[in-house]
């Protein structure tokens, strides 16, 4: 959230990477442009997040986790490719105003479904430690 914010409210860098998923039409910014290195690693965040969080929903249902943890975890993924699937929109179709607050709606949503995940994930742990 804190990368969005600093893509958002650096002068240049919600426009510098146009085109999705590259940048521009490469792979990576064109060196010495700042705004669209911002841009870029705001990108690569997003991704890591949505690999991370592919990661931890397939480790807790093979662990066995309640049934509430593994929906909080698929309810999070499935968030974190809408919000992807928005900010690719959002490029694409040069930053309506409409999709930027759509963005900004959903990237909440995922931070909650996040937040909610983790509680439960904790709530879990204990109670398996309390019956052990």
């Amino acid at each position: 959230m804190a990368f969005g914010a600093l893509t958002a409210n650096t002068p240049g860098a919600p426009a510098a990477c146009t085109g999705f998923p590259l940048c521009n039409g490469r792979l990576l910014p064109a060196g010495g442009v700042r705004t669209a290195e911002i841009h870029w690693g705001h990108r690569l965040v997003a991704f890591a997040v949505l690999f991370a969080a592919l990661w931890a929903a397939r480790s807790a249902w093979k662990a066995g986790a309640s049934r509430a943890v593994v929906l909080a975890g698929l309810a999070s993924v499935v968030l974190i490719v809408a919000q992807l699937a928005v900010a690719a929109g959002l490029v694409l179709l040069r930053l309506p105003p409409s999709l930027q607050a759509l963005h900004l709606a959903v990237g909440a949503a995922v931070w909650f479904a996040l937040a909610t995940w983790a509680i439960l994930a904790r709530l879990d742990a204990r109670r398996e430690a309390t019956v052990a």
